[in-house]
């Protein structure tokens, strides 16, 4: 069976989910919504750009991206749950909690399947880290370190919003718990209404520390993902889809200094080849089988929503240091 698809919203993000679907087995991109559609061409077929959003909704779409601007989700998440339209709705779910919830109430009032676009999940080294995380024992810290230029596109949100977000969802689903605490600091650097820079840390409610440090100020790009246990480390990077475990020795130290020093012990070095895969795909081949009721791997509502409360408690903590 093939999928009828339409995506709100013909930004960047709108551009690579339009891309995506079209390259996807079981889908079809069918129609395409922009505010405004010049210069937003995806191709040449009649039809599939639209101009009115009534005529789109009306197309009884088996599904729709919603790739508007953050503020702008929560209106057009309640006309698709209005409308009785599944939808995936690029991250975060909004920017505020109270959205959120209404967000969630609306589909679950309507019964209408939605989940949301955490991206990161679908990573392949990140995939492949919750596969092995059993390799570190205990977890007892997990790190992030997501940096790089402001692009620009993002005038709606802070950095806590639209990028630490990524972290907090990949955190609790690596460590299947949610944030017990978080205390963050920030600066305010080149936006005077948002925070451009964040240094988080939380502890999750299994007792696993969580460090976040976010900016959009640095010159060059980083993309980390450090998981610390009793037995190694894991460390996915997620730009290039690279996973390493450092594993903890069991030899015995002969240099006394060292072995005095050191603590942990260390061990072999492995970095495992895996299958590099687009994330943005396999995350629309799990939501096509969410839909097609053959598959539950997707970031649901309530999770998505977990992720924006953290964020708004770390905002609320940057606008009283302000």
């Amino acid at each position: 069976m093939t999928l009828r698809v339409g995506v709100i919203g013909l930004g960047s993000m709108g551009k690579n989910h339009s891309r995506v679907i079209e390259r996807t087995e079981g889908l079809d991109l069918v129609a395409a919504y922009d505010i405004n559609l010049q210069g937003k061409e995806l191709d040449s077929r009649p039809g599939l750009l639209h101009s009115n959003l009534n005529s789109f909704l009306d197309l009884n779409l088996d599904y729709v991206v919603n790739s508007v601007s953050t503020t702008n989700h929560l209106e057009i998440s309640l006309m698709l749950a209005e409308h009785k339209t599944p939808m995936l709705l690029e991250k975060p779910i909004a920017p505020t909690l109270s959205d959120a919830k209404l967000i969630i109430e609306a589909f679950e009032a309507k019964q209408v399947k939605a989940g949301v676009g955490h991206i990161e999940r679908y990573n392949p080294a990140l995939q492949e880290a919750k596969k092995r995380i059993d390799q570190v024992g205990d977890i007892y810290q997990i790190s992030t370190y997501r940096q790089g230029a402001f692009s620009g596109r993002i005038k709606d949100v802070g950095v806590t919003v639209d990028l630490a977000t990524h972290d907090f969802d990949l955190t609790q689903w690596l460590v299947s718990s949610g944030y017990q605490n978080v205390f963050a600091m920030g600066a305010f650097a080149s936006n005077q209404n948002h925070e451009d820079l964040v240094s988080i840390i939380g502890k999750m409610q299994n007792g696993v520390i969580a460090n976040h440090s976010v900016n959009w100020v640095s010159p060059y790009k980083e993309r980390r993902v450090v998981i610390t246990g009793s037995d190694g480390a894991l460390i996915a990077d997620t730009l290039t889809a690279d996973l390493t475990f450092y594993e903890n020795g069991s030899g015995a130290e002969t240099w006394s200094q060292l072995a005095n020093f050191r603590g942990m012990r260390e061990g072999n070095v492995i970095r495992y080849a895996i299958e590099k895969y687009e994330p943005l795909k396999k995350e629309h081949e799990e939501f096509r089988d969410f839909i097609l009721g053959k598959s539950q791997n997707i970031v649901s509502l309530k999770e998505a929503t977990a992720n924006i409360n953290v964020a708004e408690r770390v905002i609320n903590q940057l606008v009283m240091d302000k």
